[in-house]
């Protein structure tokens, strides 16, 4: 390794430990093991009062069916004997991860490091992700981004799936996204169209038994999603679509939330330009299939297909939100979501762009974020952050004080957990009281 790539290196992947270390700080200042708003579905079955897991597993919140998320959620909360940080710790690692293997991902393609790698901890770990990051019911957000992104680094490694864990894992991935909610299951239809090329493939090279596992899996991701509209219910509280206009202005806002928190202050600025970036990605796709040939081609299919369900994604939120962000802005969780559009962005530029301005390009691309990393992270702070931490802070000092569960719950009801009664809330307060679950063993009978 020459002493240029080893400057690079050290500069990429301090900045990547850079960032995961200032989420594990706010962590450790900021939060509470108090579990906030969604998190209290998970107390009853933490606590051993839930009396059908798998039809808790199963129901729906608001649009979702989390069955593998709460999962993860409730061993989490099992291991950690409570501590509803533990999902916190599990965001920040998932899109630290998520980070590593793009940044491998886009060496390997290029054979060499570059500062621009630094795109990536930059994309997922700013703090303008702070409802992802320091939430722990946002694992339902956080894992099946990471596990969709995921399944497009290993077409970029080996478009067709030949070796074995890619294509194990691109099977588990198409079992799995479904059972993660609408955001996973959007995902569906290129994990399926995939899996059966790839079955094809490996059918022809009489690798028969990961060609039927292939076809399987992406046959059980389609009955999954059929399954997961089976007695669904509309969420009574979204109010019906506004039209055409107001859908098309709020997918261009989501859209614009790819390049963080702050495209809410700005909305069109930002959406103007994330969809004129999404037009030159398809133009560059598209080219590229034209114009290659084997492998090449076939990786660049899939970008064309995963970009066609990135965008079918962007109308669907579009038409799902445009009757609430007038009055409730684009929430900020979304740019999480939104993020997976720079995300192929870069990719698609890396393999495709202009020769001669591909580097230059995608270090200005990398700056951008890299400029945007303390607006963001600001943002964050203002917009979820304050309300959080001046919330959490006045619960514990009631608790400090000596106060019962019902005390509490009339005090802090609208902040914990607005949709539910203060006798639901103090109800729950006594169950992880009675199971000794810090900080509520420190309440009064």
């Amino acid at each position: 390794m020459s002493q240029r790539d080893r400057k690079i290196k050290i500069a990429v992947w301090g900045i990547g430990l850079g960032t995961v270390l200032l989420a594990f700080a706010c962590i450790g200042y900021y939060t509470t093991p108090i579990p906030l708003a969604e998190d209290w579905n998970l107390v009853a079955p933490l606590t051993g009062n839930e009396t059908n897991l798998l039809a808790w597993l199963w129901e729906q919140n608001n649009e979702h069916r989390l069955p593998f998320p709460r999962l993860i959620m409730l061993g989490l909360l099992h291991l950690s004997q409570g501590d509803f940080r533990v999902g916190m710790v599990f965001n920040v690692l998932t899109l630290a991860l998520l980070s590593i293997a793009a940044i491998l991902t886009a060496q390997k393609l290029r054979q060499k490091a570059s500062y621009a790698d630094a795109f990536f901890p930059l994309l997922f770990l700013n703090l303008g992700h702070w409802e992802n990051l320091f939430w722990t019911w946002q694992i339902g957000f956080v894992f099946p981004t990471a596990i969709a992104c995921g399944t497009m680094l290993l077409i970029l490694w080996q478009p067709t799936l030949i070796s074995l864990p890619f294509w194990v894992s691109f099977c588990l991935a198409a079992i799995i996204l479904p059972l993660c909610g609408a955001n996973g299951l959007i995902f569906t239809p290129f994990l399926a169209i995939w899996c059966g090329y790839c079955g094809w493939i490996h059918y022809q090279r009489q690798h028969l038994f990961s060609g039927i596992l292939l076809w399987g899996s992406g046959a059980i991701a389609v009955i999954l999603t059929l399954l997961y509209f089976a007695a669904y219910q509309k969420p009574s509280w979204i109010p019906p679509n506004p039209g055409i206009i107001p859908s098309i202005a709020t997918t261009i806002s989501f859209l614009g939330m790819g390049f963080g928190s702050i495209a809410r202050s700005i909305w069109w600025l930002f959406g103007l330009t994330a969809v004129g970036l999404l037009i030159l990605v398809y133009i560059l796709v598209g080219r590229a299939i034209l114009q290659l040939t084997g492998s090449e081609r076939q990786r660049a299919i899939a970008l064309l297909i995963f970009l066609g369900n990135l965008t079918l994604l962007a109308l669907a939120m579009g038409w799902g939100r445009a009757a609430l962000v007038p009055s409730v802005e684009m929430p900020m969780r979304y740019a999480l979501l939104a993020a997976i559009f720079p995300f192929i962005a870069f990719f698609s530029w890396q393999l495709y762009g202009i020769t001669a301005h591909r580097h230059t390009l995608l270090l200005l691309f990398t700056c951008t974020f890299l400029f945007l990393f303390p607006l963001n992270s600001l943002m964050g702070y203002r917009g979820w952050g304050s309300w959080y931490i001046e919330g959490m802070q006045a619960i514990q000092n009631d608790i400090q004080t000596g106060v019962t569960a019902t005390e509490l719950a009339a005090k802090h009801q609208e902040f914990l957990i607005h949709w539910w009664n203060e006798q639901q809330l103090a109800a729950a307060m006594q169950a992880l009281q009675n199971s000794q679950i810090k900080p509520f063993d420190l309440l009064q009978k």
